[in-house]
């Protein structure tokens, strides 16, 4: 199973565009201020619902992720 760090270079990898390999990315980076507009975290969520075998009617009830937390508690949730 992947660490949470693990997932967030995945999700990293998966931008449609490429980051600067130097910028420092976490849990709590907002994703518009990381560049992402809205078609491209559509396009991202859509690759990782390919990916990953997630339930479309879950992503729509969990909304859209902000942070890169929230993309990340869709593949790997924090235990309760």
């Amino acid at each position: 199973m992947e660490t949470r760090k693990q997932v967030l270079e995945r999700i990293r990898g998966q931008f449609p565009f490429g980051l600067d390999p130097a910028m420092e990315v976490d849990e709590d980076a907002v994703l518009a201020d990381l560049g992402l507009t809205s078609l491209h975290l559509l396009t991202l969520m859509l690759e990782l619902q390919r990916q990953y075998g997630l339930d479309v009617e879950k992503l729509a009830e969990a909304g859209m992720p902000v942070t890169m937390k929230d993309l990340v508690d869709m593949l790997h949730p924090e235990p309760s």
